[in-house]
């Protein structure tokens, strides 16, 4: 398995930053992903898909999708905050076979989305 580590905050501050790769490499090291690359959001704020940093994550994705790509991040909201983002996002990674591992959600068997929310919204676009 491959992974890709996106990093950010709502406000600057390195160790924090830091903090927030060196434990996504200590989870891939412990489970065996390979880290491709690494990505800290230029910027602080991810609320909306028109953001900059929410567009650096779909671009470094993009740049880099294959079979068994993981993302790894702290939790969904480095995504973004916006619900609408962060569902488009998932979908997106549905669709192309990226998997999502929230840290922060590590014990929590359920996904970010309901298993049939997301079904149906990956087929609505079918009978629009």
């Amino acid at each position: 398995m491959k992974a890709l580590i996106y990093a950010r905050l709502a406000c600057y501050d390195e160790k924090r930053l830091e903090a927030q790769v060196q434990q996504a490499e200590q989870y891939c090291d412990k489970n065996n992903i390979k880290v491709l690359d690494t990505l800290i959001a230029s910027t602080y704020t991810a609320k909306s898909y028109k953001s900059q940093a929410y567009t650096e994550l779909l671009l470094f994705v993009k740049k880099h999708i294959q079979k068994d790509l993981t993302l790894v991040i702290r939790d969904y909201t480095r995504i973004s905050r916006d619900i609408s983002s962060a569902l488009d996002f998932e979908l997106f990674c549905d669709r192309n076979g990226i998997k999502i591992i929230s840290l922060a959600n590590l014990d929590d068997e359920k996904p970010a989305l309901g298993f049939f929310v997301k079904k149906i919204l990956l087929i609505a676009p079918n009978y629009s």
